[in-house]
């Protein structure tokens, strides 16, 4: 999983799931990765980085997304 999580391209694909809880599977899954690199704060910055790109235009879904994510 570390090694599937150095690029994080696969934040868009979940971000683009239908018919599940998007916003809560994101969040979980970076917590989760985050935890599994042994709290590595540059990718959590990083991944958080990534997450406002995505969703620039959606700034409610952005925030709440990175509430959910704060270790």
């Amino acid at each position: 999983m570390v090694y599937f999580s150095e690029s994080l391209d696969f934040l868009a694909t979940l971000l683009q799931v239908i018919n599940a809880p998007v916003d809560s599977l994101v969040a979980a899954t970076i917590r989760e990765i985050y935890q599994m690199r042994n709290c590595d704060r540059s990718w959590l910055i990083e991944a958080g980085r990534s997450i406002s790109v995505l969703l620039k235009d959606d700034y409610d879904r952005l925030r709440m997304i990175l509430k959910q994510i704060h270790p």
